[in-house]
C-alpha cells in the first residue's frame, strides 16, 4: 500500500530505492494478495495485485532515479523460483534499462519532438459517446470543445512498466505543472481497451499511478465507434482477439475546436514541450 502511495508523489526520487529494496527482502517469502481500492487492501472488491508487484511497479516508476536498483533486481531475478515474480522483476528491469544512467527528466527527453499538424474532428465523431471514470456518459465535443486538451492513450492490462504506467504517471506530473501555472487546460486519458476498462478500473488505474481525476481531468472509454477514434488519432495499436497486443507511446494536443494540432509518437511524454505547445495555442 505504501509503495503504491509513493507513485502519487509529484516527482520520483532516488531516496526511495533503498527502502523499496528492503521491503522486497522483507516480504518476498510472504507476499500477500491485496486490492488497492478497498479499505485496508484486503477486501473482496477491486483488482487483485500483490505487495511485491506494487513495490516493483513503484521501482519501475522511478525511472532514471531507480537505476541503482538494477544490480539487486537482476540478482533477485536469478534467485527466485516463482515464474510470476521473475516476470514482474524482469518487467521492472526492462523499464529501468530504458533510461540513461543520469540526468533529469527534461534531459532524458531531450530530442523528443512534437509534430505540428492540423487535423479537424470529423463530423462522425461529434456523436461519439464516451464514459468517464465516474460513469458519466457524454458526447465527445461536450468535454473536448472550449479549452485545449492533452490526450494520452493507455490500457489497464498493459504489462510493460515503461509504457502505460509510465505514460499515466507522467500525465499526473503534467497535471501538477499545469495546476501550478494556473492553467485551465484539460487532460484526457483514453483506454485502448474499452470493453474491459469499465469506470471502476479506470479510476483505480488513475489513482494507482498518481494521476488526477475530476471534471477537467478524465479517464475515458468509448461506448461505440472505437475504430473511428483510432482512425482520427492514427493510433499505433493492434489487437489479438479482443485484447491489445502491441501499441506505441502516444500523446496529442487538441485545440479548443477539437482539432489535433500536435502529436508525440513513439517517445515519452515531455511535459515542458507539451506546455510550450499549449502556451502558443493560448497566446
Amino acid at each position: 500500500m505504501a509503495a503504491a502511495a509513493l507513485r502519487k508523489r509529484p516527482e520520483p526520487s532516488s531516496q526511495f530505492v533503498e527502502p523499496l529494496l528492503e521491503a522486497i527482502l522483507y516480504i518476498r517469502h510472504r507476499d500477500d494478495l491485496i486490492r488497492l481500492d478497498t479499505y485496508g487492501g484486503y477486501g473482496d472488491n477491486g483488482e487483485a495485485t500483490t505487495a511485491l508487484r506494487e513495490i516493483l511497479r513503484t521501482i519501475a516508476w522511478l525511472g532514471s532515479c531507480g537505476r541503482k536498483a538494477l544490480p539487486r533486481l537482476r540478482q533477485l531475478a536469478g534467485e527466485v523460483n516463482s515464474e510470476n515474480l521473475r516476470s514482474d522483476l524482469n518487467n521492472a528491469i526492462e523499464a529501468l534499462e530504458a533510461y540513461p544512467s543520469a540526468g533529469t527528466e527534461e534531459e532524458l527527453d531531450h530530442g523528443s519532438t512534437i509534430t505540428r499538424l492540423f487535423q479537424p474532428l470529423p463530423s462522425k465523431l461529434t456523436q461519439l459517446r464516451l464514459q468517464d471514470q465516474s460513469g458519466c456518459t457524454f458526447l465527445l465535443p461536450d468535454f473536448f470543445r472550449g479549452q485545449p486538451t492533452v490526450v494520452v492513450f493507455f490500457f489497464t492490462r498493459c504489462g510493460n512498466p515503461a509504457k502505460c504506467p509510465l505514460t499515466i504517471s507522467r500525465l499526473g506530473r503534467l497535471q501538477k505543472r499545469l495546476k501550478d501555472m494556473g492553467s485551465r487546460v484539460r487532460t484526457a486519458a483514453i483506454t485502448y481497451d474499452p470493453e474491459y476498462d469499465e469506470p471502476r478500473r479506470l479510476i483505480q488505474y488513475a489513482r494507482s499511478w498518481g494521476a488526477q481525476v475530476d471534471e477537467n481531468h478524465r479517464f475515458l472509454r468509448t461506448l461505440d465507434n472505437h475504430a473511428s477514434l483510432r482512425e482520427f488519432f492514427e493510433l499505433g495499436v493492434s489487437y489479438g482477439g479482443t485484447s491489445v497486443n502491441q501499441h506505441q507511446l502516444e500523446a496529442f494536443v487538441l485545440n479548443a475546436e477539437c482539432s489535433i494540432v500536435g502529436a508525440v509518437r513513439r517517445r515519452r511524454l515531455d511535459a515542458s514541450e507539451i506546455i510550450a505547445e499549449i502556451a502558443e495555442l493560448m497566446a
